[in-house]
């Protein structure tokens, strides 16, 4: 799985542009980003988000390639987020 997570908005200099190759963590670390970016979840995530966010919030855009090579792209807000995968996104 590559996770693709880009962020705007919230705070100026603050914005995330990371790739993150699962195959290259450390097991514990690869279930956890398997678990927070599985398509489906973030399916429902996106369908919750909340819209327009607030101006000092961040809106993500989530591109995930599974294993199997498909691509799923996602539009998620802030609040629409899990405090676990917004922790996972900043200790990755």
């Amino acid at each position: 799985m590559i996770v693709k997570i880009t962020s705007s908005g919230g705070l100026p200099g603050m914005g995330i542009d990371k790739t993150i190759d699962g195959g290259r963590l450390p097991a514990a670390m690869q279930a956890k980003l398997q678990a927070a970016f599985d398509p489906a979840v973030l399916r429902r995530l996106e369908q919750a988000t909340p819209h327009p966010g607030a101006a000092d919030m961040h809106d993500y855009r989530v591109t995930v390639t599974d294993d199997s090579g498909a691509v799923h792209r996602f539009k998620l807000s802030e609040a629409s987020m899990p405090a676990e995968t917004l922790d996972l996104i900043d200790d990755l």
